[in-house]
């Protein structure tokens, strides 16, 4: 058995069983079921593995809910809605073998099947597979690092969808290295355009929390230079405008929250 607890949240993806069923290697799985639908709840149970239930959707209370049921020092963070490919668990286990401070972030390939899927993808590469930062899924951490960053807490509950960055933001500022595997890497379902919206704006929702509870200001220079700037270099026109559209949802959701417009579920 690896010392690894790989953790899923789920609401109601019925996707986590071909999640789960990509798993390759000898780990402890738990689904972290938030409010889960009938669905998801007859998948998990079908499928035997360990779940724990928090009645709310909030990542970051799924993720530290995780942690306290990982019996492993090892824990890997997965989406229901991706599939690791073959070898990609133990590419990360040994890698974190090698370096057990570091961090281990795999790769996520975003999916197309048509020409909208296909936009969402090229920028996704952009603004989330391409960057070495701590992005979930999947990334493999100890449940030590918490006392390194030694901030008081584990992931923040507040943040909504923005939780991942916010550990991002910790995790630099603490010096902990991020090894970035290009070569393990999970597949994500094909995006469509709206969706791609929904997330940014929660992620807009979540960002401006944040930026109450820290005092940062909003940057516009790093708006326009990262990732628009850098879609255009790396993408072309088309993309780059795409990521000027997904900015300017991004912001609306962070200012919908600032004038009490929108509720982030936290």
């Amino acid at each position: 058995m690896m010392n690894v607890s790989v953790i899923i949240p789920v609401h109601n993806d019925v996707r986590i069983e071909r999640c789960v069923k990509s798993i390759d290697e000898a780990v402890e799985v738990i689904a972290v079921m938030n409010n889960p639908t009938k669905d998801v709840d007859d998948i998990v149970r079908k499928l035997g593995i360990k779940s724990v239930t928090v009645p709310q959707q909030n990542l970051g209370i799924c993720y530290n809910k995780g942690i306290e049921a990982a019996f492993y020092d090892f824990v890997l963070f997965m989406d229901s809605d991706c599939i690791f490919e073959p070898g990609t668990i133990a590419k990360m286990y040994r890698a974190k073998e090698a370096k057990p401070d570091a961090l281990i972030r795999g790769y996520v390939v975003f999916q197309e099947n048509s020409i909208p899927s296909r936009i969402t993808r090229l920028a996704r590469e952009v603004n989330t597979s391409n960057v070495p930062y701590a992005f979930i899924p999947p990334l493999l951490i100890d449940k030590g690092v918490f006392g390194r960053i030694d901030d008081g807490y584990r992931f923040a509950e507040d943040v909504g969808w923005c939780v991942d960055y916010e550990f991002e933001r910790r995790r630099r500022k603490a010096g902990i290295e991020l090894i970035h595997l290009r070569d393990a890497r999970i597949l994500h379902d094909a995006l469509p355009i709206m969706a791609d919206f929904r997330s940014s704006f929660n992620y807009g929702t979540g960002k401006r929390i944040r930026h109450e509870r820290t005092g940062e200001k909003v940057n516009f220079l790093d708006v326009l230079r990262d990732p628009i700037i850098r879609g255009y270099r790396e993408k072309g026109l088309i993309i780059a405008l795409y990521l000027a559209l997904w900015k300017t949802v991004l912001y609306s959701g962070y200012y919908a929250q600032a004038l009490g417009l929108y509720k982030t579920k936290r």
